[in-house]
């Protein structure tokens, strides 16, 4: 199942990866930029210590 996003969608991951999170790839069609932040993205709870999150932006087309 493909999904569709609108130019303009923000999604937000958290980076559990192993390495450097600079060599992150976005998917094609999107633009990311990387966080440490201490509070959730989306909730806004305090998340106990700083954790890298990735905030991607649609840009297809």
């Amino acid at each position: 199942m493909k999904y569709y996003y609108e130019n303009g969608t923000i999604r937000w991951r958290r980076f559990i990866g192993k390495g450097d999170v600079r060599a992150y790839c976005c998917p094609k069609g999107w633009r990311a930029c990387v966080d440490l932040i201490e509070y959730h993205p989306i909730t806004g709870d305090h998340l106990g210590s700083s954790q890298w999150w990735i905030r991607e932006e649609a840009c297809h087309g």
